[in-house]
C-alpha cells in the first residue's frame, strides 16, 4: 500500500452521553502512542509514549512523516494539550499551555496547526459541557487564535489538499446536536452542518 509503519493511538473506549462531550465525559486513563512496523515478516509494535497516567485523544502526522502533533492530558486532572514527539519518541513538546482543552489538531500546509479549543467562556445550552471551536496558531503554539465565530461547537477539522479547512459545526436551533427528529418525507433533518475555510 505505499508506506511501512503506522500510527496508533491507544486509550480506553469512551462512551460519553452526548456527541458534544466527548473532551470531558468518560474519560479513562491509560494507553499511549505507538508505531506498528510492517517492514519485517512479522508485524512489531514499538510504544514511543507512554500514558498511563493520563489520555490520549488523537494524532496527526506531519507532512514530512517525522513529526506526530497530538492532545493528551498527561493526568486525569489536567486539560488537554498540544504537543509534538518524533516517531522514534524523542524530542516531546508541549505546544499549549492555556487552561483550556485543545485538541483535534490538524498540520496547516503553511507550517501553522488547526485546532479545536474551548478557551472561549461558553457552554452547551442544555447541557454542562464546554463548546470549543476553531483555533489557529504557528507551529510552536505562539500567536494562537480564533477563526471561527460559533457560540456551540466546532467538530473535527481536517485540511483537504488545496489547503482549505473542513469541518463540521454545531448550531442550535431547537433541536439537539444529533438527528433525532422526526424525518420529514423522505429526508432526515441535520443541524449539524459542514464548512470550509481558506
Amino acid at each position: 500500500m505505499g508506506f511501512t509503519s503506522l500510527l496508533l493511538v491507544q486509550r480506553q473506549l469512551q462512551n460519553p452521553s452526548h456527541v458534544y462531550t466527548y473532551h470531558q465525559e468518560d474519560l479513562k486513563p491509560g494507553g499511549g502512542l505507538w508505531i506498528c512496523n510492517l517492514a519485517g515478516t512479522e508485524p512489531k509494535l514499538i510504544k514511543i509514549l507512554d500514558s498511563s497516567n493520563g489520555m490520549i485523544l488523537d494524532a496527526n502526522i506531519h507532512y514530512d512523516g517525522r513529526n506526530i502533533l497530538f492532545s493528551w492530558k498527561r493526568t486525569m486532572q489536567d486539560k488537554f494539550q498540544l504537543f509534538t514527539i518524533d516517531i522514534d519518541g524523542n524530542n516531546l513538546k508541549q505546544l499549549t499551555e492555556h487552561d483550556s482543552n485543545n485538541f483535534n489538531a490538524s498540520w496547516l500546509p503553511d507550517g501553522g496547526i488547526v485546532f479545536l479549543s474551548d478557551r472561549k467562556p461558553a457552554f452547551a445550552y442544555c447541557w454542562r459541557t464546554t463548546t470549543p471551536i476553531l483555533h489557529r496558531c504557528e507551529a510552536d503554539g505562539s500567536k494562537t487564535h480564533r477563526i471561527s465565530a460559533n457560540y456551540l461547537n466546532d467538530f473535527t477539522p481536517a485540511v483537504l489538499e488545496d489547503g482549505r479547512i473542513i469541518y463540521s459545526r454545531w448550531e442550535y436551533v431547537d433541536r439537539p446536536a444529533i438527528p433525532i427528529q422526526k424525518p420529514l418525507g423522505n429526508q432526515s433533518r441535520w443541524n449539524t452542518s459542514y464548512r470550509c475555510l481558506r
